[in-house]
C-alpha cells in the first residue's frame, strides 16, 4: 500500500516536470511547491515565457475545485488531495502546444500583491491574518517550561521589565514572508514564514499597590468557562513529558486533553499541519449573531472543520456539535464557535485573547467607534482592542507597525 509520503513525493515530482521550464517564482508557489522558496533547479529564465503563463493559468484552473472549500469556505465542493493535482499535471503535459497556446492567451490572474499582507502565497489574497493569541499566566517560568518542553514550541522573542514578561512561542518564524535559509525539500515546515504564536504575558502589581502593602502581588487570571480548549496538531508528543513540563492530563485516549498552567485548556493530537496550532473553540449564547460577527466585523469566511488526520480518525476529536469554523483562510489558524446550551451563563475570562493582522486598523476603529491605541513601548504599533458578542476579545494589529517590530529574518 502507498503511503502517504510516498504518494506525497510522486505528487512532487510530476509538479517538477510541470514547472522545471519555468522560472516564474509564482507559479512553483502555485502548485504549493516549495512555499514560496526559488527552486535550486537550474531555470532559463528568459525562455518558455508562453509555458511559464500556460502553466499558470491550467494550475490554477486544475486546483480550482481543491481550493474553493479550504480557501473560500462552504459552498464548494468537498476538498481535494494533491493526487487530483498529479492527474491534472498529467493530463496538462499530454496537452501540448494548443494547450499552452490557449493559456498563454488567456492570462495568468494573480492577484495585486497590494490586495494582501505578507508575501506568502498561501494567503496572498488575504487582507488579514489571524497571527497570535495572548495568553495571561501568572507564572511566565511554569508556562514557558509548558509550552516549550511539553508542547514543543520555541522561544522566539521576549520582552521584560521589573512588571511585565511577554515571551512569544510559536513552532516557526512568524513574518508572513520566507526566511533566507528556508531550503525547498530540505527545511522544515517549522522554518517556514506565517506561523500562529502564543504571546504569553505576565504582569505583577506595583510594590505596595495592594491594599493589604504585599509587595509585586500577581493579578488575577479569571479563565472563565467561555473558553473551552486550545487544539493543537504536533508531529508526535510524549504524555510522560507533558506531565513532567506541568499539564494536568484530563483525558488521554486517542489524543491528549491537557490543563497548562495558569488555565488554559488543550487538546494536543499527532497528526500533520503546515502550522501545529489549529483553531481555539470559544462558546457562544447565539451562533448566528457570533458568525454574523465574525463575518462582519471580523472579516472571517466560515470554513469546513479543519482536520490533521483523515475523518473519522479515533486519534482526532470530533468536531464539536453545532459548531462553526471562521478563519480567514481554511488551513489557517481560526475560530470554532460552539453553540452554548439554553440558559447557560458564558463569563469569557481573561487568559485568552486572538490578535488579527491588518493594515487598515485606524478605518476598522472608525467604523466600531472604538479607539486606535499607540504602543510606545512597542515602537508605536496601532492597534484596536474590540470584543465580539460574548465578549471574547479581538485586537486588530497594524501589520506593517508589527511587523517592524520584529527582528530580521536570516
Amino acid at each position: 500500500m502507498k503511503t502517504r509520503s510516498s504518494t506525497c513525493r510522486c505528487v512532487r515530482w510530476a509538479q517538477l516536470l510541470v514547472l522545471s521550464t519555468c522560472g516564474d517564482i509564482r507559479v512553483w508557489q502555485a502548485a504549493g511547491f516549495g512555499l514560496g522558496a526559488r527552486p535550486s533547479v537550474p531555470v532559463q529564465q528568459k525562455q518558455h515565457t508562453a509555458t511559464c503563463s500556460a502553466t499558470q493559468v491550467l494550475m490554477s484552473e486544475s486546483q480550482a475545485s481543491d481550493r474553493s472549500s479550504s480557501r473560500r469556505g462552504e459552498g464548494g465542493a468537498e476538498p481535494t488531495g494533491r493526487g487530483d493535482f498529479l492527474r491534472n499535471s498529467a493530463a496538462f503535459l499530454a496537452g501540448g502546444s494548443a494547450a499552452i497556446a490557449a493559456a498563454t492567451t488567456a492570462g495568468a490572474g494573480f492577484p495585486s500583491a497590494a490586495e494582501a499582507i505578507g508575501d506568502l502565497y498561501e494567503f496572498k489574497d488575504q487582507a488579514r491574518f489571524a497571527q497570535h493569541a495572548t495568553v495571561q499566566v501568572p507564572d511566565m517560568a511554569a508556562a514557558l517550561k509548558f509550552y516549550v518542553d511539553g508542547v514543543g514550541m520555541k522561544v522566539i522573542r521576549t520582552r521584560a521589565g521589573p512588571l511585565f514578561n511577554t515571551t512569544v512561542v510559536g513552532f516557526g518564524p512568524e513574518a508572513l514572508e520566507v526566511p533566507p535559509s528556508f531550503v525547498f525539500g530540505v527545511s522544515s515546515t517549522n522554518g517556514y514564514g506565517g506561523h500562529f504564536t502564543l504571546e504569553l504575558n505576565s504582569q505583577k502589581e506595583e510594590a505596595g499597590a495592594a491594599e493589604d502593602g504585599e509587595e509585586d502581588v500577581d493579578f488575577f487570571y479569571d479563565p472563565g468557562n467561555g473558553v473551552q480548549f486550545l487544539q493543537i496538531a504536533v508531529d508526535s508528543y510524549r504524555i510522560s513529558q507533558v506531565v513532567k513540563a506541568g499539564g494536568i492530563i484530563e483525558s488521554g485516549y486517542g489524543y491528549l486533553q491537557v490543563l497548562a498552567p495558569g488555565g488554559l485548556r488543550l487538546k494536543l493530537l499527532s497528526g500533520s499541519r503546515r502550522d501545529p496550532p489549529m483553531f481555539l473553540a470559544v462558546k457562544v449564547k447565539d451562533m448566528k449573531r457570533s458568525v454574523q460577527w465574525y463575518t462582519d466585523v471580523a472579516g472571517m469566511t466560515k470554513f469546513p472543520f479543519p482536520r490533521a488526520r483523515e475523518a473519522g480518525s479515533p486519534f482526532e476529536p470530533e468536531q464539536p456539535a453545532g459548531s462553526v469554523f471562521m478563519a480567514y483562510e481554511g488551513e489557517a489558524f481560526g475560530v470554532v464557535l460552539i453553540p452554548a446550551a439554553k440558559g447557560d451563563q458564558i463569563n469569557p475570562g481573561s487568559v485568552v485573547s486572538v490578535a488579527v493582522l491588518a493594515e487598515d486598523v485606524e478605518k476598522i476603529a472608525e467604523s466600531l467607534g472604538g479607539k486606535v491605541s499607540v504602543d510606545s513601548a512597542r515602537g508605536g504599533g496601532k492597534s484596536v482592542a474590540v470584543a465580539d458578542p460574548d465578549g471574547y476579545g479581538v485586537k486588530f494589529v497594524e501589520y506593517s507597525d508589527w511587523r517592524g517590530q520584529l527582528p530580521r529574518l536570516v
